[in-house]
């Protein structure tokens, strides 16, 4: 049980380091898309947050098997650099005892992919669907009136009085 713990132990940092780095990067992505919206209609932050909770289920579901699979490259690749897998196989370790904590950890994460592919990301994808229309609702009620200032958030636009072109 301490060599199972000890092996799947070994497969987590990496895996979280490349996760959030994958994350992150795609994240970066939707938010340099979202973003400029919501600065030139002048529109809250919390919806901005709120579309960027919604799109994490399907940003979730590429990383992880990208994560999973460097976890287990990085994690087996350590225990070989130390000479711990030579060591343990000269104890009479089988290469069985190698594969198990690997393949607890590759189920848990399936299982985790599939939640998140059959129930959140569709959800997600229907909040986000319905939020994107509620903002479209809410700024749709923005009047804009010639010859007036018209205040958008903390901007002013001037529109000027339309002329008739003969």
């Amino acid at each position: 049980m301490i060599r199972f713990i000890y092996i799947f132990r070994e497969m987590l940092s990496p895996f979280f380091l490349t996760a959030l780095v994958l994350s992150s990067v795609l994240m970066m992505e939707k938010t340099f898309y979202i973003l400029p919206f919501f600065v030139s209609t002048g529109l809250d932050y919390i919806p901005f947050f709120k579309m960027l909770i919604y799109s994490t289920p399907t940003v979730f579901a590429a990383t992880i098997p990208i994560s999973v699979t460097m976890a287990v490259f990085t994690g087996m690749y350590r225990l070989t650099s130390d000479s711990e897998v030579v060591s343990l196989r000269a104890a009479g370790i089988s290469l069985t005892d190698f594969f198990k904590p690997v393949l607890f950890f590759a189920l848990i994460m399936t299982f985790l992919v599939g939640l998140m592919t059959i129930y959140l990301s569709p959800r997600g994808i229907v909040e986000l669907r319905d939020l994107k229309f509620q903002m479209l609702k809410q700024q749709t009620k923005i009047k804009i009136k010639s010859g007036h200032l018209n205040k958008f958030g903390d901007k002013l636009l001037y529109i000027a009085k339309e002329k008739k072109v003969s």
